[in-house]
């Protein structure tokens, strides 16, 4: 029952999360990122630097905007395999509204490409969602393949059939993107953003830049003060995308247009169906053993991942989060690996800021043996709890009796995060 219980609540936090406006989302780096401690937004720096010792290599913590951890050198320059492939779908979007292509729907034959009679349908979505069928015995949509035959042809339809630009041209690629209409006012510091290895354009990012594309994504296409993609894109594309019903693929084939591949084979995981979605991971449902992707992690979270876990970028909306960092996270499937890493970062959160907003006229102020999470003062932390904090979610209201678990004037994601770490203790 208790285990039903919390996975109602989970659920419907999910959803209100994902029907709701970014939280606190409203500040921005600009040539260089503001800097705080983990302490005066709420972190434990004990905690994040467990983190940081765990996965290793070089990284950075942003947290509501500012820069809070960083550990390795995090203006050195390097490759974020698969984790990049967002980036791709960064620049679809643009298309999209640019009018290059009407939709996501648009099948790329009608780029010039010669399709076999067996992938006549595909479309930029299946790309996006590995659903494809390049290089496989499936129709487009029809099966899920971990496939970088399709991901060639991915980066290949959108930078030289639709923007004319060559895909060996790390220069070229690079101010394709950070073009004034695009992403150049996310001021990318440390420039050198792509390069050109293994016959193709690759990002190159350093985490500091790479953590760019992240708050990006989290304040969904808003910098600063412009909305440089429809924040519609977001609430439409940035969720799960493949079905979990969806089978692996179980059929072979060859890449006939002689693309090659953006760097692995073409059926390289069986996890995919009910999780992946425009070439992010979300925790979401697995297809298979009814369990959710990191089960220890906000239900929000989602991430671009190379090589099943060392390249890795982490986003965690409801708690105003990204994190960037090369290193080893652990499998990504793994409960001990990506899951465990995932749990530490949640438990970094102390939900007190050394330096807390003034609270409002209409305080509730908790009793001294009250406990943490404990909306409705009855000795217990439950779901009554949790509907206190819902029903005052992205409210100025103060006070435990609000939800405002830390009494930082505002009832918002670290609150949750308190009344998840005491549930029913």
């Amino acid at each position: 029952m208790i285990t039903f219980t919390i996975l109602l609540i989970q659920l419907l936090l999910f959803f209100f999360l994902n029907t709701s406006t970014v939280i606190a989302a409203n500040v921005f780096p600009g040539q260089n990122w503001l800097i705080k401690t983990p302490a005066e937004v709420g972190l434990s720096d004990v905690k994040l630097t467990e983190f940081s010792t765990r996965v290793g290599g070089t990284g950075v913590v942003i947290k509501d905007g500012y820069m809070v951890k960083t550990w390795g050198t995090a203006t050195a320059h390097g490759g974020w395999a698969s984790a990049s492939k967002p980036v791709i779908s960064t620049l679809l979007f643009f298309a999209v509204q640019e009018g290059k292509i009407p939709n996501v729907d648009y099948q790329i034959k009608n780029l010039g490409w010669n399709l076999s009679s067996k992938d006549q349908t595909l479309t930029f979505r299946h790309l996006g969602d590995m659903v494809s069928g390049y290089a496989r015995g499936e129709s487009p949509g029809a099966a899920w393949a971990y496939n970088d035959y399709a991901i060639k042809l991915y980066k290949l339809s959108l930078l030289e059939k639709v923007y004319g630009t060559s895909a060996n041209n790390a220069a070229a690629v690079e101010n394709l993107y950070i073009a004034a209409n695009r992403l150049g006012p996310l001021q990318f510091q440390d420039g050198n953003l792509f390069v050109t290895a293994s016959g193709t354009v690759r990002v190159n990012m350093t985490p500091r830049d790479f953590a760019r594309i992240g708050w990006f994504w989290l304040n969904k296409g808003k910098w600063d003060t412009q909305q440089l993609l429809p924040q519609s894109y977001f609430d439409n594309y940035m969720k799960p995308g493949v079905s979990g019903s969806i089978s692996r693929t179980s059929q072979g084939g060859n890449d006939y247009l002689g693309i090659g591949t953006d760097g692995g084979g073409s059926d390289q995981s069986a996890v995919g169906p009910g999780v992946y979605g425009f070439n992010w991971w979300f925790n979401a449902k697995k297809a298979t053993g009814n369990e959710y992707l990191w089960p220890d992690a906000p239900l929000d979270t989602f991430s671009a991942d190379g090589h099943f876990g060392k390249e890795v970028m982490v986003i965690i909306p409801s708690l105003n989060l990204v994190v960037a960092a090369r290193g080893n996270w652990g499998n990504t499937f793994n409960l001990s690996g990506m899951n465990a890493s995932l749990k530490i970062l949640k438990d970094s959160f102390t939900g007190v800021s050394a330096s807390p907003l003034p609270t409002q006229t209409n305080t509730q102020t908790p009793t001294p043996t009250q406990k943490p999470g404990d909306a409705d003062g009855d000795g217990k932390v439950d779901g009554l709890d949790y509907v206190v904090w819902l029903n005052h979610y992205n409210q100025q209201a103060a006070g435990s009796g609000n939800g405002d678990f830390n009494n930082s004037g505002k009832v918002d994601g670290l609150d949750y995060v308190i009344w998840l770490n005491n549930y029913n203790i």
